[in-house]
């Protein structure tokens, strides 16, 4: 008993020694990272950047769940002309911390900017929205993007996601609105540097013909046709749909020259060839309602028709061309209707395309707009236009 009972103790002796030094480490650690804490800030202060970058690194290692640190030695890499080291910092910031939503909107500027890292910039966007789904610069960022690289499904449900969640500005409207035919006159040449951070991206080489054959009509040669009848901007989407066929904007683009040239046979080749997704793209669902309505199946036309306007109310063809099937039907009001709406839709595409930017927008096109959004069904977005035009004022 008496040989246990000393046992005992000294195991108590010893498990007493090793909390009283585990205590005396946890204090001791606690202190260094006080003192790291006023040393980075007095390292900040003074402007002595190396030493700030390896104070907070130090702090790093300790507190990684802290943004502080990652925050300082941002500044510091910063503040020597780092952009690659500064992104490297930001990009570890911790999500948990309240800090981290504010310094990513720094990171996705370095990544749009000079670090000429698009992808990862809309990636920094999304993070930043699912910390703050209120943060109306990431949203305002990421339409942009999404325009200028014509990722269309993408562009239309971001506006939305804007809208609904009340970070929306009058471009938003325009970006939903004009989703299909939206261009840039430095379309070409925006598309053309995010292609040197990814020469093969498919995304970004079909973005820059989509641009440069948009703002073709502007210049005439580039309408010149060769022996065959085709133009400049032509052969270089022909050429794209030999090397990307599913690619959806450029098949949406092959379409629409088809149907104008009343190539049944083709268009009906085209869409054989669309990928699944085209199935939530409401243009795919117009060239089917064209090809319905170019073999008199008018009932299949129509069908076709609503589906796509049921996908995006603001399709001004769409509208034109359901027109012309309840014309053909004697459905004399429905003809009406859809007609007032197709001319509404081409002068909101005339007037927003002769605007200096997505900023500029006259009084009398947002009314339009506003006008357009009910007239299609969508009482909610143009109330909430209203609303903004009433605040902009």
């Amino acid at each position: 008993m008496k040989r246990s009972r000393r046992n005992l103790i000294r195991l108590l002796a010893v498990a007493l020694v090793i909390c009283m030094a585990s205590l005396a480490y946890l204090e001791s650690g606690r202190r260094r990272v006080v003192w790291l804490e006023a040393e980075c800030d007095a390292a900040s202060k003074s402007e002595q950047w190396p030493r700030l970058e390896n104070l907070a690194g130090q702090w790093v290692q300790r507190r990684p769940d802290l943004a502080l640190p990652w925050l300082y030695a941002a500044e510091a890499a910063s503040q020597q002309g780092d952009s690659i080291r500064t992104a490297y910092y930001l990009y570890h910031l911790p999500d948990a911390d309240a800090r981290t939503p504010v310094a990513l909107f720094e990171l996705s500027h370095l990544q749009f900017g000079a670090l000429n890292q698009p992808i990862a910039g809309a990636e920094t966007c999304e993070r930043i929205l699912r910390l703050q789904p209120q943060a109306s610069e990431a949203h305002r960022r990421l339409l942009f993007y999404y325009a200028m690289s014509r990722q269309r499904g993408k562009l239309i449900a971001e506006a939305r996601r804007a809208i609904a969640t009340g970070c929306d500005v009058p471009e938003t409207y325009v970006y939903l609105i004009a989703a299909d035919w939206i261009t840039f006159t430095n379309g070409y040449d925006v598309n053309q540097r995010w292609l040197q951070s990814s020469p093969e991206n498919e995304t970004f080489l079909v973005a820059q013909a989509y641009h440069l054959v948009r703002s073709a009509a502007l210049d005439e040669e580039t309408e010149l046709v060769d022996e065959s009848g085709i133009s400049r901007p032509e052969r270089l989407m022909n050429v794209l749909l030999e090397r990307f066929p599913h690619n959806r904007e450029v098949l949406a683009f092959q379409l629409n020259m088809a149907s104008f040239r009343g190539k049944v046979d083709r268009v009906a080749k085209l869409l054989a060839q669309a990928p699944p997704s085209s199935a939530e793209d409401s243009r795919f669902w117009r060239f089917k309602g064209w090809m319905h309505e170019t073999r008199h199946e008018l009932e299949e036309a129509e069908k076709a028709y609503l589906q796509s306007l049921k996908l995006h109310p603001y399709d001004g063809e769409t509208q034109r061309f359901l027109a012309g099937v309840y014309r053909q039907m004697n459905k004399l009001d429905k003809m009406a209707a859809y007609q007032s709406l197709s001319v509404l839709a081409k002068e909101i595409m005339r007037e927003t395309l002769q605007a200096p930017d997505t900023q500029s927008f006259s009084g009398g096109l947002l009314r339009k707009m506003i006008k357009f959004a009910k007239m299609s069904g969508e009482p909610s977005v143009a109330e909430r236009l209203s609303e903004r035009v009433r605040k902009s004022r």
